[in-house]
């Protein structure tokens, strides 16, 4: 979908951008937003789990 995307010159974003978005939102806080990333690791999903995490602590 990625490379769709990008063909047709549409904005992508990904976890991490709108993990930080609901952040900067205070649609969730930070214990939430390292649960979620938790809960994301746990079920096998494939991110930059230390820099996810590290990410949430500089906001």
């Amino acid at each position: 979908m990625r490379r769709a995307a990008e063909a047709e010159e549409v904005d992508v974003y990904g976890t991490l951008w709108l993990v930080e978005r609901l952040l900067e939102h205070s649609i969730i806080n930070k214990t939430q937003a390292h649960v979620a990333y938790e809960r994301m690791e746990q079920r096998g999903r494939r991110l930059p789990w230390a820099e996810a995490h590290q990410r949430i602590d500089n906001l």
